[in-house]
């Protein structure tokens, strides 16, 4: 039996409830467990079981295997479900002939089994290795508790540089010193993609990637994402392990995972305390760097609700007449897009510029508008809109190629700043003779005299909100005709943009302006 020392080490108030539908198996349980200073609680059924265990304090449960009604197997699945029980220790207690059920119950979340007849010391010595598990645990849970608090504090404290990956990798960091945690991994999980932020260790999302491929991944985990977390089975049966799965969630939308791969020996009891320290962290993971994800998740589905239809062709394009103001004949045609969806251009474009995706945009407009220019009458110059990114970084020969001997015009967007003078221009050099540059919306956002000055450009179009109602405003046709006695300086033609009234083109007329464009003069059309 027992010593009295260890019946004193076992500590008072440790209950234990003893579950067997036969008496005398319950009173030998009862007779060790209180030589050896526990407490116990009886019940004869599962029934019962489930109602003490609801009303009482319990440290552990011996549950038999085999009672009539419910089973020791359906007991146990139902104690799981108790969430002041989920993590309680459950011994199950078999006959020789009932091992394999016993077997089952670990599978079913028993941390251990009892086999009749059983040595009374071996029943005492499983149960205090279970009980000190448990207290090993909590004294875990409240140094991870405060350590998450240190770091969601460091996390608080950290400046506004802090990137989304280092939030990412300081979590990563601090769950993969916990002991128990063989490799951890954090994931961005925008729709079907899955973008890996940071791991440290084995990497768990790599186990994944080889267990499910690279396309069947993405919707395997938005599949299972949404029913909380959970393990995930790996490798092959003779060695299989698990995947820790925790969503990141923010404001109820699952923005990203953690995953936590647990040491590869490890027993059920740990796995589960590792599943649930991976529940925290994707918890914490949230505090600390979750609204950058949600940001990007909403970016993310923005740039694929832009860039759809741009991909499926879903735009059209016109072209609005630029006119000789002395003759009246159209000598060139500016190509516009207009979205099938009814989406403002301008705002679409200036979007674009936000979410990154300027140069699909500007590349599959600019080539709608070369093909669709083929129909226009005479051979009268080509204008299209270009940002300085695209007519850097992009490769647009092949593009203004498609246009054969018509002469292009760049007409070169105020969305964003001129770094490099001479890049720009040697750029335009570079497509050769039959291309041209044209500064838009001279006098609105990055355009100015010095702007004009320094690209050397052959044509200057003063913005639109100068020329209306050029006519009653002084200050206006001031400006307007500096920039024309500006541009004659440059040898750059000016173009008067939005003429839209018979008192705006005769006012822009007389001060000298050469080229016009507006509703007045000729509306967009598909050729």
């Amino acid at each position: 039996m027992v010593s009295e020392p260890e019946n004193e080490a076992a500590g008072r108030g440790r209950r234990v409830l003893v579950v067997d539908d036969d008496r005398d198996a319950r009173n030998l349980i009862a007779y060790v467990l209180d030589d050896a200073g526990f407490s116990t609680i009886e019940a004869q059924s599962g029934d019962q079981a489930l109602r003490t265990l609801a009303a009482e304090t319990v440290d552990a449960v011996l549950l038999d295997v085999s009672m009539p009604g419910m089973d020791g197997l359906e007991c146990l699945s139902l104690i799981r479900r108790m969430s002041d029980h989920a993590h309680t220790p459950v011994l199950m207690v078999s006959g020789r002939g009932e091992v394999d059920d016993a077997v089952n119950g670990l599978d079913a979340g028993a941390d251990d089994y009892i086999v009749k007849p059983f040595s009374p010391d071996d029943l005492v010595a499983r149960l205090r290795r279970h009980m000190q598990g448990r207290t090993d645990w909590a004294g875990v849970i409240r140094e991870e508790v405060q350590r998450r608090r240190s770091l969601l504090a460091a996390a608080t404290s950290t400046s506004t540089t802090t990137t989304l990956q280092q939030g990412a990798m300081e979590v990563g960091e601090g769950l993969h010193s916990i002991e128990g945690v063989q490799g951890v991994a954090i994931a961005e999980l925008a729709g079907d993609t899955v973008a890996l932020l940071a791991s440290k260790g084995d990497d768990p999302l790599a186990l994944l990637l080889a267990a499910h491929g690279r396309r069947g991944l993405g919707p395997h985990l938005q599949q299972r994402v949404g029913g909380g977390a959970w393990l995930e089975p790996i490798g092959e049966p003779s060695t299989a392990g698990v995947v820790s799965v925790a969503p990141i969630r923010v404001d109820e939308v699952v923005v990203g995972l953690i995953m936590t791969l647990p040491d590869a020996a490890a027993s059920r009891t740990s796995i589960d305390r590792v599943h649930a320290t991976t529940i925290d962290f994707g918890l914490l993971s949230a505090g600390i760097f979750g609204s950058d994800l949600l940001d990007t998740a909403r970016r993310d589905d923005e740039r694929r609700r832009l860039i759809g239809p741009i991909e499926l062709g879903e735009f059209t394009t016109v072209f609005q007449p630029i006119v000789d103001l002395g003759t009246g004949v159209a000598i060139g045609h500016e190509a516009l897009t207009r979205f099938n969806t009814g989406l403002d251009t301008a705002k679409t474009f200036a979007h674009a510029a936000q979410l990154g995706v300027t140069r699909l945009l500007e590349t599959k407009t600019l080539e709608a508008a070369i093909e669709n220019a083929a129909g226009l009458e005479g051979d009268g110059w080509l204008a299209v809109n270009v940002s300085p990114s695209v007519l850097l970084e992009e490769d647009l020969r092949p593009l203004l190629d498609l246009s054969g001997d018509r002469p292009i015009v760049l007409e070169l967007s105020e969305l964003e700043p001129v770094i490099d003078y001479g890049a720009i221009r040697d750029a335009v050099a570079s497509l050769g003779r039959n291309v041209v540059l044209s500064v838009d919306d001279a006098g609105a956002g990055f355009a100015s005299l010095a702007h004009v000055l320094a690209l050397r450009a052959s044509y200057v179009k003063i913005d639109r909100s100068w020329v209306h109602e050029i006519d009653e405003d002084p200050a206006k046709r001031a400006l307007v005709a500096g920039i024309r006695n500006f541009a004659s300086e440059t040898d750059a033609q000016v173009i008067a943009e939005g003429i839209e009234t018979e008192a705006e083109l005769e006012t822009v007329k007389a001060l000298g302006i050469e080229l016009g464009q507006g509703y007045l003069l000729g509306r967009p059309a598909s050729r």
